[in-house]
C-alpha cells in the first residue's frame, strides 16, 4: 500500500504535481517566469566524486504542464552530464546551477527546451560525493547570486589569480558572470543547504551537523564577517578574524537533516502565512 500524505492544517490539501516518469528522483526544483518547473533529477547512483567527474550522471528536466489541468504531463531533458547538481535558478533567459566543481551557466538559446550553452562562471569547489558540498545559487535581492558550500574547501581564481581560498564551510555570492566572488560568512559546519531573505534582506538559512556531539541541525542567521561552529573543528575555524564568540544558531532542530526552506510571500494563504519559514 502507498504510504499515507502528510498531514495539513484544514483548508488545505496535497495533491501530486508529478508523476513517474514524468520525473523520477526530484532533488531541488525551481519556476521560471513562465511557469515551467526545472527540477533537479537525480540518477540515483550513490558514487564517490572521482567517479561521478569521470561520468557525470545526474541531470536537469524541464516539466510543463501543457493541459493546465495543475499536474506536469511533458517532460523536457534540459541538460545532462552534470555531476552532483544541488539546486537550480532560472533567471533572466538562464538556468543556474550547483554542481561540483563550479558553478554553471545554462542557456537554451534557439528556445527548443534543450540547453545548448554551458558556461562555468565559479570553480573550484571541493567535494568527495556525499553531497555536502556546494549547494545553490539563491538570488538575492540585490540580484547577486548566493551560494551555500560545506566542509570541502574551495580555490576560486579569476583571470588566472586566486581570489578566495579556504578549506571550511561558508555562504559566498557573486555576479550573474561570476565576478565579485567574495565569502560572506563561515565556519567549521558540514552541510549549510538553502537560503533566503527576510524582507530587509537578512540571510537566513538552514544547515545539517552545526554541531557535532550530539549532532544538531539548525536554522542560523547568516551575518556578514560572522563565524560559525563547529567548535571542534579549530583548524577551519582559524580561516577567520574572531572579535567574539562564535555565533549560535536561531532553532536547534536535533538530528533531522533539514534540507528545503523558503520565505513564503504570496498573500493566497492568507495574512497571517505572509512573511512565515517553511522548513523540511
Amino acid at each position: 500500500a502507498a504510504p499515507p500524505l502528510p498531514q495539513v492544517p484544514d483548508g488545505f490539501e496535497i495533491s501530486v504535481a508529478a508523476f513517474a516518469p514524468v520525473v523520477e528522483r526530484p532533488v531541488m526544483a525551481c519556476f521560471d517566469d513562465r511557469g515551467r518547473l526545472f527540477v533537479v533529477d537525480s540518477a540515483g547512483v550513490n558514487l564517490p566524486f572521482k567517479e561521478l567527474i569521470k561520468d557525470p550522471p545526474h541531470r536537469i528536466v524541464l516539466l510543463e504542464d501543457t493541459n493546465a489541468d495543475g499536474t506536469f504531463d511533458k517532460r523536457t531533458l534540459f541538460a545532462d552530464k552534470l555531476v552532483m547538481p544541488q539546486g537550480v535558478l532560472p533567471y533572466r533567459g538562464a538556468v543556474y546551477v550547483a554542481s561540483p566543481p563550479s558553478v554553471w551557466k545554462l542557456e537554451d538559446t534557439n528556445g527548443d527546451g534543450l540547453c545548448d550553452k554551458r558556461t562555468e562562471i565559479v570553480t573550484e569547489f571541493g567535494s568527495n560525493g556525499n553531497a555536502a558540498d556546494i549547494h545553490g545559487p539563491f538570488l538575492g535581492p540585490d540580484g547577486w547570486l548566493y551560494l551555500c558550500d560545506g566542509r570541502h574547501g574551495h580555490t576560486v581564481k579569476q583571470h588566472g589569480m586566486i581570489i578566495s581560498q579556504g578549506k571550511s564551510g561558508g555562504i559566498f555570492r557573486f555576479r550573474t558572470d561570476g565576478t565579485g566572488f567574495e565569502r560572506i560568512c563561515g565556519g567549521g559546519f558540514d552541510n549549510p543547504v538553502e537560503i533566503d531573505f527576510t524582507p530587509e534582506g537578512e540571510i537566513l538559512g538552514t544547515v545539517n551537523i552545526l554541531h557535532g556531539n550530539p549532532r544538531q541541525d539548525c536554522l542560523m542567521h547568516w551575518i556578514e564577517g560572522g563565524v560559525y561552529p563547529r567548535a571542534d573543528q579549530q583548524q577551519h575555524l582559524d580561516e577567520f578574524q574572531k572579535t567574539g564568540d562564535l555565533l549560535p544558531a536561531v532553532t536547534q532542530f536535533g538530528h533531522v537533516a533539514v534540507s528545503g526552506m523558503l520565505r513564503y510571500r504570496s498573500r493566497s494563504f492568507g495574512p497571517e502565512y505572509q512573511h512565515n519559514l517553511f522548513i523540511t
